[in-house]
């Protein structure tokens, strides 16, 4: 996160009212990682969607919500964690929904997108499924990228990565 933004975007952030900065601050870096990926629109805060979006997963919320509380100095709390977790979850549902409706006013429905992402995803598992590295003896299926959330965002962001 800390290098989608600038050092004059950090600086608007502080610790005062931290919840409505925390806010500001994923707003900033979402819809910005947004700008970045094709396939944001397919995403999904929740954890489970009956059309098939990938969701971000609870260690992802907790990854950022823990960069949020570390980074602007805040001591640790179940609460506190909560709270940010909370937000990033806003924030992302309404980014994602704002995106979509978007999308319906030019007339393309996310569900190519969604299609075109499991294509890709598809592509990565066959990639590394014959990969010499991968070695099916002692990595079970919850070695592959698209199943374990924490892996989600790194191939998130090396699809990212691979955008123009």
């Amino acid at each position: 996160m800390s290098q989608l933004i600038t050092a004059g975007q950090a600086s608007k952030f502080t610790s005062t009212d931290f919840l409505e900065h925390a806010k500001g601050l994923y707003r900033v870096t979402f819809k910005k990682l947004a700008s970045m990926d094709e396939y944001f629109a397919v995403y999904t805060a929740s954890t489970y969607s009956s059309l098939g979006y990938r969701p971000f997963g609870g260690s992802f919320f907790t990854q950022t919500a823990k960069f949020v509380y570390d980074g602007f100095g805040q001591e640790f709390t179940e609460d506190l964690e909560a709270s940010c977790t909370c937000a990033a979850r806003e924030v992302l549902i309404n980014l994602i929904d704002r995106i979509r409706k978007e999308l319906k006013k030019l007339n393309y429905d996310s569900t190519t997108i969604l299609h075109q992402l499991n294509y890709v995803i598809a592509q990565e598992a066959d990639d590394i499924d014959r990969s010499p590295r991968f070695n099916r003896t002692t990595n079970s299926t919850s070695s592959l990228p698209f199943l374990n959330t924490f892996r989600k965002l790194f191939l998130f962001l090396f699809l990212v990565k691979r955008l123009p």
